[in-house]
């Protein structure tokens, strides 16, 4: 036998027994066994369009006869908008417990637990109910794998439009259906607890915006250890308690410059609507300093995003450099953790000084000028000390929140072929 006909052979071989090892997922409960049985979803599924009703025709209140109509903007986040039609055909009605699909635009979304007309920018997909559990099927729906390929079929236009054989030829590797269900019932609860945590996490920043608005409206006073009161709060321009210092970017084309051991941060590695969210990424060398721009800003000083993020906040816990994209304040007896909450809670303030059209921005003299009512130090302390807490136990869910969810994706990835 030639060579190159045994290569063909090996070659063959292992393609066979590749695809075998794709007919069993990598984690499996451990009742269940076998190859997972191909299916087309032609085989599996039956699709309608909805119906384009014009903006004329539709409602903004729920009258006799109407049903929601179930459109993009149903989609949006926040949306307040809501339409209704009268009297739609059979076909473009669905339940709570209707699978939906958007075709063309933002393809691929997935819908359910939703009564109505649907718009003709959907899909209803129903499924063989004896062989497809709808939280799998919607489960496959919304994997990475599946949303690829149907951005693939979906095409490349300014408008992606995925049609019916397109949806048709998507590949499912089906397991049975106890197991398809016992699947679905497990990363349903695990979506429940991301849910949890989410909803924890919303009802403790609800409680921090509502303390801050009580403690610097000075409706929440701290006292002294002995009890007593504090001192009125004094209003004070924020140059006349302080010094500023200016940031800059040292030449990216000078490696030497970025191998050093001095911290330097951009406006990227500061988070929204904290104080103590930095993220230190890259490090830079005595040289960069001196021949750019940027400065040495001491420890417990304040960083301002004042360009690109602007109005973000971080309190500095060592010395670091900065981007040009920062009016650093350094205080001369004020604490810069309570500075930096004040200022958060009066961002709107702190926006205000800002100049520009298309690119807002300030400089160290706009933020000098900036008014504030400011207590004794003592009391910024203890306020300092307060508000970190909420926010370390804010970061706590936001890091289940990550883990849970990147738990979720793992399984995913091996318990789907």
């Amino acid at each position: 036998m030639c060579l190159s006909r045994q290569m063909r052979r090996l070659m063959n071989k292992e393609t066979e027994q590749s695809q075998k090892k794709q007919m069993v997922p990598d984690l499996r409960f451990r009742e269940f066994e076998g190859e997972l049985k191909k299916y087309n979803l032609s085989q599996l599924t039956k699709i309608n369009q909805g119906l384009q009703i014009a903006i004329s025709k539709r409602f903004t209140e729920k009258i006799n006869n109407s049903f929601f109509y179930i459109t993009n903007e149903f989609l949006r986040e926040k949306s307040n908008k809501a339409y209704y039609i009268v009297d739609p055909p059979k076909s473009v009605i669905c339940s709570e417990s209707d699978i939906l699909m958007t075709r063309t635009g933002n393809t691929g979304q997935v819908v359910t637990n939703v009564s109505g007309a649907f718009h003709n920018n959907f899909f209803k997909i129903n499924y063989d109910k004896e062989k497809l559990d709808k939280n799998y099927l919607i489960t496959f729906l919304k994997l990475y794998k599946t949303q690829c390929m149907i951005l693939r079929y979906a095409g490349t236009s300014t408008i992606p439009d995925l049609n019916h054989s397109d949806f048709y030829r998507l590949e499912i590797f089906l397991p049975k259906l106890r197991e398809q269900q016992k699947i679905a019932n497990f990363l349903t609860a695990i979506d429940q607890r991301i849910s949890l945590l989410k909803q924890k996490k919303a009802a403790l920043e609800q409680y921090k915006k509502g303390l801050m608005q009580k403690i610097f409206s000075q409706e929440i006073r701290f006292s002294d250890d002995e009890g007593n009161d504090f001192p009125d709060w004094v209003e004070k321009k924020l140059g006349s308690i302080g010094t500023f210092l200016g940031g800059g970017t040292p030449s990216t084309s000078k490696h030497k410059y970025w191998q050093g051991d001095i911290p330097w941060v951009s406006s990227s590695d500061v988070e929204e609507n904290s104080v103590n969210d930095l993220t230190i990424s890259r490090y830079i060398s005595k040289e960069a300093i001196k021949n750019s721009a940027t400065k040495i800003v001491p420890k417990n000083s304040l960083l301002i995003v004042s360009r690109v993020g602007i109005g973000k906040l971080a309190v500095t816990k060592q010395s670091i450099c900065t981007s040009q994209d920062f009016s650093n304040f350094t205080p001369k007896n004020d604490d810069a953790y309570f500075l930096g909450y004040l200022l958060l809670f009066n961002k709107n303030k702190l926006l205000s000084v800002a100049q520009g059209t298309s690119i807002k921005g300030f400089t160290n003299n706009d933020l000098k000028s900036l008014k504030l009512k400011i207590p004794c130090k003592e009391e910024q302390q203890k306020i300092a000390d307060f508000l970190p807490a909420i926010d370390q136990s804010i970061n706590q869910l936001t890091n289940q929140i990550d883990q849970t969810t990147q738990f979720k994706k793992g399984l995913l990835q091996r318990m789907f072929v």
